[in-house]
């Protein structure tokens, strides 16, 4: 069987009437729809406190009594409602969550003690819920909005971290990552590899085992990853801030955003590269292909050895 290529250099496609105007008016409802969507998120958590978080309040056990319950044993400073509501709502959802699948966690098994168990769990909790959605939030300020932004405070050239705001800012960027982003990640990818290993082995009914994989083979190298990739510009950053002659705050904060920012062009330069180059030598053997390759044959291997040997 044998295919041989096109000689036609080009295809006519079809051309909808009115084309300009509707790519135009699809751009324009495009800016419509996004400035909408940012003004509905910077009016609403101001008029959320005055209406629905406060509704919500007067029902316990509601996220926003367990949120404020929760920051009055970490900060005396008043939290904004819509930080209680969140981590209120991630909370009782947990709970809930654990609750519902602690009787198939098969912890009663002989080669699985009730003390590993509630380790496991505690740590997976732990590291997946609270630290990293935090050093996602401290890797996305140190490497876009510190570079970016020379001052993230009026009253010192320091930048302040509340972590309430980075732990919410972290998860939203994950929650984002994930339904946005997850399914273009690579199948060989080795996070991808085990977090879909995680869930058909919860699928299947082993929830110790998945619980294992999350926390084992998913969340501790992709910490241990991230506190790299946010500790090693800081070390350098600090190191060459104390072999300066001046050594004030805003030498400090401009060393490091000279450092990270020179980390993320370095990043970006290498993986756009890799990109380019990939893209560049498809695009060279499709070209070659098209010019001079004649045809593709299929031929039977029948597994004999060939003649002369």
């Amino acid at each position: 069987m044998a295919t041989t290529r096109k000689d036609d250099k080009y295809e006519v496609v079809y051309l909808p009437p009115n084309f300009k105007i509707r790519v135009a008016l699809f751009v324009y409802l495009l800016w419509f729809t996004g400035s909408l969507a940012g003004m509905a998120g910077v009016v609403l958590p101001r008029a959320l406190p005055c209406s629905f978080l406060w509704l919500l309040a007067d029902a316990p056990p509601s996220p926003v009594l367990v949120g404020r319950h929760v920051f009055s044993l970490i900060t005396l400073s008043q939290v904004h409602d819509i930080y209680s509501f969140t981590v209120g709502l991630y909370l009782i959802g947990t709970l809930a969550f654990l609750a519902h699948s602690l009787p198939s966690l098969r912890f009663f098994r002989p080669r699985l003690s009730h003390l590993r168990a509630v380790f496991l769990v505690l740590s997976t909790t732990i590291s997946t819920l609270i630290f990293l959605p935090l050093l996602t939030s401290f890797l996305f300020t140190s490497y876009l909005l510190l570079p970016l932004f020379p001052s993230l405070s009026s009253a010192s050239p320091l930048p302040t971290l509340n972590l309430t705001q980075e732990w919410s800012t972290g998860t939203l960027l994950l929650a984002t990552f994930y339904h946005l982003f997850y399914p273009y990640v690579p199948a060989h990818n080795t996070f991808r590899h085990a977090l879909d290993r995680a869930i058909a082995t919860w699928e299947t009914g082993s929830k110790a085992d998945a619980l294992a994989v999350i926390h084992y083979d998913f969340a501790l190298p992709l910490l241990v990853r991230l506190s790299v990739l946010i500790g090693f510009p800081a070390f350098v950053a600090v190191s060459a801030w104390q072999l300066g002659a001046s050594r004030g705050e805003m030498q400090f904060v401009a060393m490091c955003r000279i450092v990270y920012g020179a980390t993320t062009g370095v990043v970006v330069g290498t993986v756009v590269e890799r990109k380019a180059r990939r893209l560049a030598r498809r695009w060279v053997t499709g070209l070659r292909e098209r010019e001079y390759l004649l045809e593709r044959r299929l031929r039977n291997f029948d597994g004999g050895v060939a003649e002369g040997q």
